[in-house]
């Protein structure tokens, strides 16, 4: 199992590139976002307790490391490449995929219950992109920014709505 934090660092680091265009500093915080959310997994997989909160938690740090690198270097990077990059491969498609497939064929209890579990983990990814967007400081000044008359920064509503749009979608 703690070949997966490499396997998903290596993910993170080639869809990043290959889906987003994603710059080296895209690919650089891409790679720490994915150590961080192997780590996770790890932990995850040894603690069943740990494991009921592991897309929220993963969803919250994977947005705050985004968010991080957007805010140290506002206009080389992307966020999207940062984020869903590493993201993309905890969402939820093929179960949606096979559930679509047997409610299909007529096994509407199988497909119905597995529609619903990838809904709510995937509303749960949400939730966590949610809040770990809605975690960075706003509205707070420095006494050196004070003094040179910069406003506060304003919330970062652009980058949440973005996430939002992916999800539902």
């Amino acid at each position: 199992m703690p070949g997966r934090v490499l396997v998903l660092i290596l993910l993170a680091f080639s869809s990043t590139f290959a889906f987003f265009k994603g710059t080296w500093i895209d690919l650089c915080f891409a790679a720490c976002t994915a150590m961080v959310a192997g780590l996770i997994c790890l932990a995850a997989s040894n603690n069943p307790l740990f494991s009921k909160i592991q897309d929220i938690l993963l969803s919250i740090v994977a947005a705050l490391i985004a968010t991080i690198g957007i805010t140290l270097v506002p206009n080389g990077t992307c966020f999207a490449a940062e984020f869903l990059g590493t993201l993309f491969w905890f969402l939820y498609g093929s179960a949606f995929m096979i559930s679509l497939t047997e409610i299909y064929n007529g096994q509407l209890l199988c497909g119905v219950t597995r529609l619903a579990l990838a809904l709510i983990n995937t509303f749960g990814l949400a939730f966590g992109s949610s809040l770990g967007c809605g975690w960075q400081r706003t509205g707070e000044r420095t006494d050196s920014q004070s003094q040179a008359g910069i406003a506060p920064r304003q919330p970062n509503t652009k980058s949440q709505s973005y996430i939002l749009f992916c999800f539902i979608h």
